[in-house]
């Protein structure tokens, strides 16, 4: 199984995923709300 969070973090780093797309990988299951929460710091 491919593991989404490095992939969503390196996005979200350069500025090309904003916190609600990451929230979106939350809830289709891609990745932990633990994990979006440490992305995002929220």
């Amino acid at each position: 199984m491919f593991d989404w969070y490095d992939q969503i973090k390196m996005y979200y780093d350069l500025g090309i995923y904003g916190a609600d797309q990451v929230q979106v990988f939350v809830d289709a299951g891609w990745i932990r709300q633990e994990q979006g929460a440490k992305i995002t710091g929220r």
